[in-house]
C-alpha cells in the first residue's frame, strides 16, 4: 500500500512538474525538481520529528531516504552547472533549508 501511495504521489508530481516546466532551459527545470525534492524531504522529516516512532518504520525510513539521495544527487548536478546569478540565488536560498 505505501509504495502504491507513493508510486501514486510521484506519478502526480511528475505530471504537474511537466505542465510547469514545458519551456524551462536544463537549469530551471533542475532547480524546480530541487526545490521540490527539498520540499518533500522537509515534509517527511518533520513527521519524524512528531512522531518518533516513524523511524522504527521501514517503510517510513526507506522513503526518507530515497527522498535525501534525491535531494543529494540534484545538489551535486545544480553544483556542477554553470548557473546564472539569479540561479545561483535561487540554488543558495533553496538550498538554506
Amino acid at each position: 500500500m505505501h509504495s502504491d501511495q507513493y508510486r501514486k504521489e510521484m506519478e502526480r508530481a511528475a505530471i504537474e512538474a511537466s505542465k510547469r516546466t514545458n519551456g524551462l532551459r536544463a537549469n530551471e527545470k533542475l532547480l524546480l525538481e530541487y526545490g521540490t525534492a527539498v520540499k518533500l524531504l522537509k515534509e517527511y522529516a518533520e513527521k519524524a520529528v512528531k512522531d518518533a516512532s516513524l523511524y522504527q518504520d521501514a517503510s517510513f525510513s526507506e522513503k526518507l531516504k530515497v527522498r535525501s539521495d534525491r535531494v543529494r544527487e540534484i545538489y551535486v548536478k545544480l553544483k556542477k552547472a554553470n548557473l546564472n546569478p539569479l540561479e545561483k540565488r535561487k540554488f543558495d536560498l533553496l538550498s538554506k533549508n
